[in-house]
């Protein structure tokens, strides 16, 4: 059955890197990712920036089984190093993921659920998806 769902990505370690180069630095890495993300999207599915180092893709007419595929897509894309300058990044993601109406009937829930999933997915080691 199709639905309604929502992948909520925080990179890993972006703290970091924003105190070791500064921030335009990390502002260009989070133009890098989000064209990486982008890259692995469906025309249509969207990807939006929460703000800091959170990003959401919006997945109309999914299910569970293709949330999972794109999610590890999007990890596995993000293992690639991003060349920045003179300075190579590695950066990852930890994944949460959310259905309507299972996780939530609204977007507000939808993204709370999600952002649950994400810190468990945190929890796990980071760079995976629950």
């Amino acid at each position: 059955e199709e639905s309604f769902g929502l992948v909520y990505l925080d990179l890993d370690n972006f703290k970091k890197v924003n105190d070791a180069y500064g921030h335009m630095f990390g502002d260009r890495l989070l133009v890098e990712v989000a064209l990486a993300i982008l890259g692995c999207l469906s025309p249509d599915q969207v990807l939006a920036r929460l703000g800091g180092d959170e990003f959401l893709v919006l997945a109309p007419q999914t299910d569970r089984e293709r949330l999972q595929t794109l999610a590890q897509r999007i990890i596995d894309r993000l293992k690639t190093p991003f060349r920045i300058g003179l300075i190579e990044v590695y950066t990852g993601c930890s994944i949460g993921i959310a259905l309507c109406p299972e996780h939530g009937n609204d977007l507000d829930s939808l993204i709370r659920s999600a952002d649950t999933a994400m810190y468990v997915a945190k929890e796990h080691g980071k760079r995976t998806y629950t």
